[in-house]
């Protein structure tokens, strides 16, 4: 009895130490843990300005700030909604591997490099 008691204990606590792997449902959340709408410049879409980020986001963990405008990720111009979608929807829930999130903050370029989710450089 003892033995089934302590199995059933650590069954839960080893499936939430297990990251979830990347997949279309996850990658999709972080673009519900804020909001992301154009950025235009003399009529042209340069980033995606995030607003409302959620305390505890993806968003937050990665040191976005609202009113950010995301402007390249992983050397691509984020411009349309398909890329915002797919770059920022891997980067917010990668496991592993390095990206890059250049951004403007109050009239300034910032790259953010990142290390899986955690950032290694503002």
């Amino acid at each position: 009895m003892t033995k089934i008691l302590f199995s059933i204990l650590l069954l839960p606590l080893t499936a939430v130490a297990t990251p979830k792997p990347p997949t279309a449902e996850n990658r999709s959340a972080i673009l519900t843990q804020a909001r992301m709408v154009p950025d235009l410049m003399n009529g042209h879409v340069v980033g995606y300005r995030v607003l409302q980020i959620q305390p505890g986001s993806a968003w937050d963990k990665m040191g976005i700030k609202d009113n950010d405008v995301i402007l390249r990720a992983d050397g691509e111009a984020i411009d349309n909604a398909a890329t915002a979608f797919e770059k920022l929807g891997r980067i917010g829930h990668a496991t592993s591997g390095r990206s890059t999130l250049v951004l403007r903050r109050n009239g300034e370029e910032i790259t953010k490099i990142y290390e899986g989710q955690s950032q290694v450089k503002r």
